[in-house]
């Protein structure tokens, strides 16, 4: 029990303070929740961005896919046309949906958007050129209205 006593009495008590009540106050309370609120207000902006940089990056890389794809169909000696298996051209809605079904040329490849673009994002996009000789298809998006 002396032994006990003695280190006991070694190890210094923090004044101010019981031993043996430990824990947070709430000035330390409210510091850390302060602390944790700002850094979820400081991330959520900065996720927010990146994911309006991905959407954007998306898009941009689904404008030049289809355009790489009409290119090639009407090289390969398709004809853009209404018909079922010809790439619309009749409106940028219509480009889309016929290349997310599938185009064949005049050599009997197939060119088709793989993964398919999402129809809500039709209206993302704007389809320019006729296909004919020195006029490229050429498909740009746009960052629709609204978005952060």
């Amino acid at each position: 029990m002396k032994l006990v006593r003695k280190l006991m009495s070694l190890i210094p008590a923090r004044a101010g303070r019981n031993r043996l009540n430990r824990g947070l106050s709430t000035a330390e309370l409210v510091g850390i929740i302060v602390v944790v609120g700002v850094l979820g207000a400081l991330g959520a902006t900065y996720i927010s961005g990146m994911v309006t940089a991905a959407q954007t990056n998306t898009g941009n890389q689904n404008a030049v896919t289809l355009s790489t794809l009409a290119n090639s169909y009407v090289t390969g000696g398709g004809q853009p046309g209404s018909s079922l298996g010809q790439l619309d051209l009749s409106s940028t809605a219509n480009a889309i949906a016929s290349l997310n079904l599938g185009v064949t040329d005049a050599q009997g490849i197939s060119y088709k958007m793989s993964p398919a673009i999402d129809p809500t994002t039709f209206t993302n996009f704007l389809v320019t050129g006729t296909g004919a000789a020195g006029s490229p298809i050429i498909f740009t998006y746009t960052q629709p209205a609204g978005s952060p």
